[in-house]
């Protein structure tokens, strides 16, 4: 995330352990951002990737409409 700051677009991080990750309001769940989502990057531990895939479907992330 410290990387990522360098970024000059928008960055959501999502963890549903915490509020804010760097100042930045975080959200419990891919589901739980209403707003379109252009890219996903995964760095959670593999047992919970799965989830976050099926998560990523359900909002047809990365689905050119």
């Amino acid at each position: 995330m410290e990387k990522l700051k360098l970024f000059e677009g928008e960055i959501i991080p999502i963890n549903p352990n915490y509020k804010e990750v760097f100042s930045v309001k975080c959200y419990a769940s891919v589901i739980d951002y209403k707003k379109k989502i252009d890219l996903v990057i995964i760095a959670i531990p593999k047992e919970f990737v799965l989830q976050v895939l099926i998560e990523c479907g359900k909002k047809k992330i990365g689905i050119k409409n």
